[in-house]
C-alpha cells in the first residue's frame, strides 16, 4: 500500500552515519602502535598545509585538525586511526580540518596505500590536479569529497576505485556523464545532491548491483530517463529526486525499480496528477511528492 509522508528526510545521510560509526570499531578498542614510516607521512601532510584557514560559515563545526599532529603523542592525531596489527594509517576523517590552498599531485596523501576511509569534505583547496592520484589509493572504501568546490566533469581516476562501497561528491558543481562511477561495481550508497547535473539519468547508474542509496536531489535532472528497458534487478531501496525538473513520467520507468522502498519527490516542475497506487510497490513511501 502507498503511503504517502509530507515531510522532508533524510534518510539517506542517516544511513551514511551510521556506517560511518561503525567504522573501524575493533580500531578503536585499544590503543595502536603506528608504524615510523606512517607518522612520518602524516607530519609531512602537515607541513604541506602551513596556514589553515577555517570558514565557520560553511561549516561550522572546522578544526585545525592537523595543528596539534605531533611525533611525541599518537593522541595528537586528530582524525587519523591506525590499524591494530600492521600500525598503517588505514582512516583520515578530515571533514572540516580549515585546509586550503593547494593539494598537489604528489602530496604525501597519496602514499597512505593502506587508507580505507577518506573525508576531506568542507576543505578549500584552489586547485584539483590532484584527483587523478587517487587511483592510487586502490584500497578506498569511503571517500568524501562533498563541498570542496569541485567543477567539471567527474574524474576519470574514480573509475579505478573499485572497493568503494560509499561516495559522496555532494554539493559541489559538477556537470556531465555519471560513467566513471558504472565501474563502481561494490558501490552501495552514492550522493550526488547539489550539483549541476542535467539531461537523464542512464539505466547504468541505477542498476549497479549492490546500490541501494542514491541521492540525485537539487540538480538539473529531466523526466527523459534511460530506464524503460532496465532490468528489474536494480538493488535501489531509496532514491532522492527532489528539486530537479521531472515531471510525472517519471513514475512509469521508476516502478520497474521493483526493490525501491522509498522515493523523494518533492518540489518537481510539473502540475500533473499522479496515481502512486497504479505504480504497483508492495511497500513503498513518497517522501514530500508535492509539485510546483
Amino acid at each position: 500500500m502507498v503511503k504517502l509522508c509530507f515531510h522532508v528526510s533524510s534518510i539517506s545521510h542517516f544511513l551514511c552515519c551510521v556506517f560511518v560509526s561503525s567504522f573501524f570499531v575493533k580500531t578503536l578498542v585499544s590503543q595502536p602502535f603506528p608504524r615510523p614510516d606512517q607518522i612520518e607521512i602524516l607530519l609531512a601532510f602537515k607541513n604541506e598545509f602551513p596556514i589553515l584557514k577555517c570558514d565557520f560559515r560553511k561549516w561550522s563545526d572546522s578544526k585545525q585538525k592537523t595543528k596539534s599532529w605531533t611525533s611525541k603523542d599518537v593522541k595528537s592525531f586528530d582524525g587519523v586511526v591506525f590499524d591494530n596489527d600492521t600500525g598503517v594509517v588505514t582512516k583520515l576523517d578530515l571533514l572540516g580540518a580549515c585546509l586550503s590552498g593547494t593539494l598537489r599531485a604528489n602530496s604525501s596523501l597519496f602514499r597512505f596505500h593502506h587508507l580505507r576511509y577518506l573525508d576531506l569534505s568542507y576543505n578549500y583547496f584552489d586547485s584539483f590536479s590532484f584527483l587523478p592520484e587517487l587511483s592510487k589509493l586502490t584500497n578506498l572504501e569511503v571517500l568524501d569529497l562533498s563541498y570542496m568546490g569541485l567543477a567539471g566533469e567527474i574524474s576519470s581516476s574514480f573509475s579505478s576505485l573499485n572497493r568503494l562501497t560509499h561516495l559522496t561528491l555532494s554539493g559541489n558543481e559538477l556537470i556531465g556523464s555519471f560513467s566513471p562511477l558504472f565501474n563502481l561495481s561494490r558501490l552501495s550508497f552514492l550522493s550526488l545532491f547539489d550539483n549541476h547535473f542535467s539531461g537523464n539519468i542512464h539505466c547504468s547508474l541505477l542498476t549497479m548491483p549492490f546500490l541501494s542509496s542514491l541521492d540525485l536531489s537539487h540538480n538539473h535532472l529531466t523526466d527523459s530517463l534511460e530506464i524503460m528497458n532496465c532490468s528489474s534487478s536494480s538493488k535501489l531501496q531509496l532514491l532522492d529526486l527532489s528539486n530537479n525538473r521531472l515531471s510525472s513520467r517519471i513514475l512509469k520507468p521508476i516502478s520497474k525499480l521493483t526493490n525501491l522502498k522509498e522515493l523523494h519527490l518533492t518540489s518537481q516542475n510539473t502540475t500533473d496528477p499522479i496515481n502512486f497506487v497504479s505504480l504497483g510497490f508492495k511497500s513503498f513511501r513518497v517522501i514530500g511528492s508535492f509539485w510546483k
